[in-house]
């Protein structure tokens, strides 16, 4: 198992938990105001990544 120092876990853990989610909402929302293009891709795109991210990190902070 992988250790990373706490500062850059919680950095992270705001990243997936925070930070990512928001952001898709946010282009989500935008995209059916501003006719914005792929507004339905790039959500689920970033929420995919925002699980992935969040299940490696949750295996390195155990």
């Amino acid at each position: 198992m992988m250790k990373i120092p706490d500062e850059l876990y919680d950095i992270l853990k705001w990243v997936c938990l925070i930070f990512l989610p928001a952001l898709s909402t946010a282009y989500s929302a935008l995209a059916g105001i501003w006719s914005l293009p792929f507004g339905e891709q790039i959500p689920a795109t970033v929420t995919v990544i925002s699980l992935f991210l969040g299940t490696l990190l949750f295996q390195c902070g155990i």
